[in-house]
């Protein structure tokens, strides 16, 4: 197989195309017979198969000299940009395929300082894809201008699902496109863009539809709209019904034919989405809502049958205070205790752990030292072990030495 383009703007075209369908998907899928030659890629959701067809007359020259009926490849797009990024301005463009055993795809160009870039790509193989639609089925034809779609990506911007609005009541046979479905009830916001009939888009809306709704991919129609303006400045958009592909056509004076069908989500479908979505909600929620009611419950029935159980036994009261106290104690104060600025008694009943404490507010600084501190400091002392080396106590108020063992220097003196 050997082509050759030699007009500057059929060129430029076919790299604008190249990058458009960059944004379907990363692998190219060309196809050679002795017609036509043609270029079609998917998308990984298998929701958008664009086809852009070039017939012989496009080229200058177009020779199909193999044995097999057609040749299908693939390749990344990418490379085929690659390409063309390198050459300035090319005035020629040509590629080849040498053997059809071969696998190599030859592209060639020529810049406008007439130098030659060549570029040899490895092909695989790759299986030849097709939608299944008829078109006689069509229930509304849409021929719009490609500018009336300027601004539509600007209008809704970070959406991904797209829903157009088709009544043939309303009022100049208009179109919506919304950001949400008619039906959603959710108290979301939601953006509308209406398309009234003019001079610039016409729509023909079959006798037996009276009201009809379709959602599909805002991005996938983007580019098929940017592919089908390169082309011509009208393009068709054929609608089956909900569930079945919307269709983009485009022509280019009989020499390219740009054709992609764009999957839509079904009334049923949606509906259906939507139902699993809000069960999942209320699933969630009631399981969010059991488990804090099983464990507030379960939480205070333990504490009610451990407070039962506690004071059956005799061991504990309904008093925090009293659930923390272990055993009872009884603490005589000294006999000169009462010197102080404050008193503190401490009653404790036999054979009980309930504990009472009466205590008078006051100062901690006005308090003197009393003598079982002291016995207890000198007790101390005296059953302290021999090292560190003991501390030198002049008296209560005296600060002591420090117990670290006296160096070398200190012993000297």
């Amino acid at each position: 197989m050997n082509a050759e383009i030699s007009e500057p703007q059929a060129i430029a075209s076919l790299k604008l195309i190249f990058s458009a369908l960059r944004k379907i998907s990363d692998d190219l899928i060309l196809c050679f017979d002795e017609e036509k030659f043609s270029i079609r890629s998917l998308n990984s959701t298998r929701s958008a198969l664009p086809v852009i067809k070039f017939k012989q007359d496009f080229f200058k020259t177009y020779k199909y000299f193999s044995v097999q009926e057609k040749i299908v490849a693939q390749i990344p797009v990418a490379a085929i940009i690659m390409a063309f990024k390198n050459a300035s301005n090319p005035t020629l463009l040509s590629f080849q395929i040498p053997d059809s055993d071969s696998y190599q795809f030859i592209v060639s160009l020529v810049d406008k300082y007439t130098i030659t870039h060549t570029w040899e790509f490895p092909l695989s193989e790759a299986h030849f894809l097709n939608a299944i639609f008829d078109l006689n089925e069509t229930c509304v034809e849409v021929k719009c201008r490609f500018d009336v779609f300027n601004g539509l990506s600007e209008a809704f911007k970070n959406i991904n699902t797209i829903y157009m609005d088709i009544n043939s009541n309303s009022k100049k046979g208009a179109i919506y496109f919304k950001s949400s479905s008619s039906d959603d009830s959710n108290g979301s916001l939601s953006s509308t863009l209406k398309i009234q009939k003019s001079e610039r888009c016409e729509v023909q809306i079959s006798e037996d539809v009276t009201q009809m709704q379709i959602a599909f991919s805002l991005p996938d129609f983007i580019v098929g709209v940017k592919i089908a303006k390169l082309l011509s400045q009208f393009f068709t958009i054929h609608i089956i019904g909900p569930g079945q592909p919307l269709i983009l056509r485009a022509n280019s004076t009989n020499l390219i034919q740009f054709e992609m069908p764009l999957a839509t989500v079904s009334e049923a479908d949606d509906d259906e989405d939507n139902q699993t979505e809000q069960a999942a909600n209320e699933e969630s929620t009631d399981i969010n809502q059991n488990d804090n009611y099983d464990f507030s419950n379960n939480y205070n029935s333990r504490y009610n049958n451990a407070n039962k159980d506690n004071d059956n036994d005799g061991q504990f009261t309904s008093n925090s205070a009293e659930m923390s106290q272990v055993s009872a104690w009884q603490i005589n104060p000294p006999p000169n205790s009462s010197q102080g600025s404050s008193t503190t008694v401490i009653s404790v009943k036999e054979n009980s752990s309930s504990v009472q404490f009466d205590s008078a507010a006051s100062s901690l600084t006005d308090r003197k030292p009393s003598r079982i501190s002291q016995t207890l400091a000198n007790g101390l002392y005296a059953e302290s072990p021999p090292f560190p080396t003991k501390r030198r106590m002049a008296g209560p108020n005296t600060i002591a030495q420090a117990s670290q063992p006296p160096s070398e220097d200190e012993d000297s003196v």
